[in-house]
């Protein structure tokens, strides 16, 4: 891949490089790493009291737009 050749492609992951199933406790990571690198986080929808809207109210936590 080019950009990476090149030094202009930075891959980050919290997790090992042991590869494994991903668990709803990684997906959750997962989500909240991207959440704390991107600028602002759109979500379409969110049943209330369902697992997507308790993390947007972790994100509102954060103050994030």
């Amino acid at each position: 891949m080019q950009p990476l050749r090149e030094g202009r492609l930075l891959l980050l992951s919290p997790f090992s490089a042991t590869p494994r199933r991903m668990t709803e406790e990684t997906a959750l990571t997962r989500n909240l790493v991207v959440a704390a690198l991107a600028e602002t986080v759109l979500v379409v929808h969110a049943t209330p009291g369902n697992k997507t809207e308790a993390f947007c109210r972790e994100l509102a936590r954060w103050g994030k737009p």
